[in-house]
């Protein structure tokens, strides 16, 4: 009993126990979200949707990475938020850049792409790369932004907003679309975009 409540006091008079168990809230709900569903979406889709969704977010994950030129890790380093802002700015014309430059081969080499990735249901699917190397870009780093801030409670509520969003579209948009994985996909990181 004792320990017990030496735990929860100490929770109640550290700030940074609070904030690490705010995070660590949020980061553990959006996990479970998509494991709780994943049973339903493989009774959902086919595996070549699943295969589909797999390669667009390989492709579209390995360029995420450097979508900020890695600058949004920068953000909190910064001792003035001035100098800070124009971090996120840099990190935002970067990526923006990227995305207009990902347009290019995506539109005058799309056959060639889709024969490189051996996949002929991709082909449509590769205009919306870009779209998601943008949101993913913006959303690392408005999250490091938000990070800098101490805004720990707002960064969980974005994590699990975007999980119930992207695992959403993917059960109810099968109707619609066979590739209801890469909609809900795109969906969910435009709600993360818009609660930044």
């Amino acid at each position: 009993m004792k320990l017990t409540g030496s735990i929860r006091n100490y929770f109640r008079r550290s700030e940074f126990a609070k904030n690490v168990l705010t995070l660590m809230t949020g980061t553990v709900l959006a996990q479970i979200i998509p494991l709780a569903v994943s049973p339903f979406l493989t009774r959902i889709y086919s595996p070549d949707d699943f295969g589909l969704f797999s390669l667009y977010l390989s492709v579209s994950g390995m360029i995420a990475v450097i979508a900020t030129g890695r600058y949004e890790i920068a953000i909190i380093l910064p001792k003035k938020d001035e100098e800070a802002i124009n971090v996120v700015s840099l990190s935002f014309f970067i990526t923006l850049g990227l995305f207009v430059l990902l347009f290019i081969p995506v539109i005058f080499a799309n056959k060639q792409i889709t024969v490189m990735l051996n996949n002929p249901g991709i082909s449509n699917w590769l205009y919306l790369i870009p779209v998601t190397v943008l949101f993913s870009g913006i959303i690392q780093s408005l999250t490091y932004w938000l990070n800098r801030k101490e805004k720990y409670r707002e960064i969980s509520v974005i994590r699990v907003s975007q999980a119930v969003s992207i695992n959403g579209v993917q059960l109810f948009s099968d109707k619609l679309v066979s590739a209801g994985l890469i909609v809900g996909n795109i969906i969910g990181q435009g709600a993360a975009f818009i609660l930044q």
